[in-house]
């Protein structure tokens, strides 16, 4: 995937915020030590600490930080330190979802596609399909299923079940080679996909993950039929999916030991 095409995934999960500094968003973000030393306190003491402002939750300016630290991160290539800020928001989101008491389902809802994009990002950062980050450990691809599977069970609370985050489900199911799982998401994808031409791409898919279960003379013949018919698609973005589909293809085809790496500096 391109580096514009893959920053403009990103853009479109993340809210939008001012041209914040790194500097300046790091130093907002101070009050998670806080939070640890306060841990550490006599639970007296704890209490008494319930209602300092440091341990709020956090403010719709501060996810807005936190987005743009995102941003920082990718600008100055260290995607390595991407998924942990993003889980940390993530961590941040679903607590606010357990502690909702009283906001009213609209807001909880909004929260919870909020946290969605959140979890579709971090899985998105650890599948290794994309193949322009180079090996991605084995802990962190199984992290990227955990959070595609948190993205949908959240989506799946709000009603709001999207092709996207049933995808990125399926395709990291094929790398952990859930092969029966992962054609039931396409399936479910194609389901809710909004026009013909994305309703081909999830056909695509599944023939991708039926050549990988079996490879065939028949099955690669189906799997190239499925790849051409979304190469020449009416959609403008047809030749990106179709090579999509192709670059995963070599990637799962590789010996898995080239995507488990444990290199530090590979992580995602």
């Amino acid at each position: 995937m391109t580096a514009t095409r893959r920053n403009s995934v990103l853009s479109r999960s993340l809210w939008s915020a001012q041209a914040y500094s790194l500097r300046a968003v790091l130093g907002q973000m101070r009050h998670v030590q806080v939070t640890t030393i306060c841990l550490v306190l006599s639970y007296g003491g704890w209490q008494t600490m319930a209602n300092e402002i440091a341990l709020e939750r956090f403010s719709d300016a501060e996810h807005q930080q936190i987005s743009e630290l995102m941003r920082e991160l990718r600008n100055i290539k260290r995607d390595d330190l991407f998924v942990p800020v993003a889980r940390l928001q993530l961590l941040h989101l679903t607590d606010q979802i357990d502690k909702a008491g009283e906001l009213d389902t609209e807001t909880v809802n909004g929260i919870r596609r909020f946290a969605r994009g959140v979890a579709f990002n971090i899985a998105s950062f650890t599948w290794p399909g994309w193949d322009d980050t180079g090996p991605i450990p084995l802990e962190r691809q199984q992290l990227g299923l955990s959070a595609a599977r948190v993205g949908l069970a959240l989506a799946e609370a709000a009603e709001d079940v999207t092709p996207n985050i049933l995808w990125i489900n399926g395709v990291h199911e094929i790398s952990a080679g859930e092969f029966e799982n992962a054609i039931a998401t396409f399936t479910r994808a194609k389901s809710v996909a909004k026009n013909s031409f994305f309703k081909s791409m999830h056909d695509a898919w599944i023939a991708l993950t039926r050549h990988l279960m079996n490879p065939t003379d028949a099955s690669r013949t189906a799997l190239d039929n499925a790849v051409e018919a979304v190469k020449t698609g009416d959609d403008p973005d047809a030749e990106f999916y179709a090579q999509q589909l192709s670059t995963a293809l070599t990637v799962f085809l590789r010996p898995q030991s080239e995507d488990t790496s444990s290199s530090p500096n590979t992580e995602d």
